[in-house]
């Protein structure tokens, strides 16, 4: 849904929207759940590689296990040079309580899910991503 201020426009004609970011990229429809979202998208920015655009795909772990290292490697791979040293932006970050509630509740959960998660998810295309979904 909506930020309540989405790109300054008027909140009245957005509230409660879909964002366009959240439509299928093709047919304008909402996703039908995350998983086909993710698996759109995904083959979305994949095929940035084949157009001859300077494009880096990156996993969000491997960018949280070392942000530095992986902020080096794709300034290495474009050479690039940091102006500034790395920062670990405290707002993104910031430990937030009903965030660890929700993570433990879908941890524990998951065992239950997994199965359903699996059904849902390309397996060629994770696997591309480095992901083993066995």
């Amino acid at each position: 849904m909506n930020a309540p201020k989405p790109h300054g426009l008027d909140r009245k004609l957005h509230l409660n929207q879909v964002l366009q970011a959240d439509r299928h990229v093709i047919e304008g429809r909402p996703y039908r759940n995350l998983f086909e979202m993710r698996t759109i998208k995904t083959r979305c920015w994949l095929g940035l590689l084949q157009r001859g655009v300077n494009v880096a795909i990156l996993r969000h772990e491997a960018f949280l296990a070392d942000p530095k290292a992986s902020l080096a490697t794709l300034g290495a791979a474009f050479g690039l040079q940091a102006k500034r040293p790395y920062k670990k932006p405290a707002y993104i970050f910031d430990h937030r309580t009903d965030w660890e509630e929700r993570r433990a509740h879908a941890k524990e959960r998951l065992p239950y899910n997994l199965d359903y998660i699996r059904s849902q998810l390309d397996r060629e295309l994770e696997a591309q991503l480095g992901y083993d979904l066995a």
